[in-house]
């Protein structure tokens, strides 16, 4: 073959569309799909973005639920503890009254005895509700004692001899 053949076949294939195609193409590649891979990554943080913040508040929302129920079931423990403080102290003091009642004709100094007995369990009752309303009010408070343990069976044998003193059956 001649070089004229060789070139007119080549001329008749690469058409001069389809030459300076190529160049057109990738340039508009860059001009247009640059911009919408930039538009399409910008999206993409910004949902995600969005996703976090909506995932942080849930947390935080769980974490405060947490929280206030279980300041609710500390207050609940407490209100319990200063029902049972006030119970005990007061339905001792309401026995004691009735024995002074009973004693003030019969035997006056027993009277006055069970009286100062009444009186120092009052005391009793007003400091120890103090120390569970100061815990209420303000957690630490009260100092040491304010977190000292509730009385249990140790002194139960204290509430006995207390209770026979008053004159009732034990």
């Amino acid at each position: 073959m001649k070089a004229s053949e060789v070139l007119h076949k080549l001329r008749r294939k690469a058409s001069p569309i389809r030459a300076a195609g190529a160049p057109q193409v990738l340039s508009a590649v860059l001009v247009y799909g640059g911009p919408l891979l930039l538009g399409v990554y910008l999206r993409t943080r910004r949902r995600y973005a969005e996703l976090d913040r909506v995932h942080t508040a849930g947390v935080v929302a769980a974490y405060r639920e947490r929280a206030d129920a279980a300041v609710a079931r500390e207050r609940a423990r407490m209100a319990r503890e200063l029902h049972d403080v006030a119970a005990h102290h007061l339905s001792a003091m309401v026995v004691q009254a009735a024995v002074v009642e009973r004693l003030v004709d019969r035997d006056p100094d027993e009277a006055r005895r069970t009286a100062s007995r009444l009186r120092e369990q009052g005391r009793r009752t007003l400091h120890d509700l103090r120390l569970v309303v100061g815990a209420l009010r303000e957690p630490g408070a009260g100092g040491a004692e304010a977190d000292a343990p509730v009385p249990g069976l140790a002194e139960l044998d204290g509430l006995v001899e207390q209770a026979r003193e008053l004159g009732g059956p034990v």
